[in-house]
């Protein structure tokens, strides 16, 4: 990461500010996130997964900012992937640490649930009333 990303990502934990972004780009300028209700979340992510040869692989990956976002009963995670030169496959980069934040939300619901699920929620062990936070990154 350059000197500039640095900069910019200190710049940006101030809540405030990562609020001023999120709703100018989400919400056309209208004070819709509240920096009050922006909570620093752990920049790793770690996800345990099996290789061809059923070996586990340990994938960790490091955002830059992320934030949980609470009003009233929504919660969210929102992140920022700073970039200052073009990176073609950043979608890809942010598609794969979302999916991996999502991994991590659902492992903690697999130690929720009760040893009965039905036919459909066995397979995924997943029930039909689960919920996964959202999570919206700006590149």
């Amino acid at each position: 990461m350059g000197q500039a990303d640095v900069n910019v990502n200190l710049w940006l934990k101030d809540t405030k500010r990562f609020a001023d972004l999120f709703n100018a780009i989400l919400f056309h300028g209208e004070a819709v996130i509240l920096p009050g209700n922006l909570h620093p979340s752990p920049e790793t992510t770690a996800v345990s997964l099996q290789d061809a040869q059923g070996k586990n692989v340990v994938k960790k990956q490091y955002r830059d900012i992320i934030m949980n976002w609470q009003d009233q009963a929504m919660l969210m995670l929102l992140a920022v992937e700073s970039q200052t030169a073009i990176h073609y496959a950043a979608p890809l980069k942010v598609m794969l640490y979302d999916s991996m934040e999502y991994v991590e939300q659902l492992r903690v619901k697999w130690k929720e649930h009760p040893p009965r699920l039905s036919s459909a929620e066995f397979l995924s062990r997943f029930q039909k009333n689960d919920k996964l936070i959202p999570v919206i990154t700006l590149i």
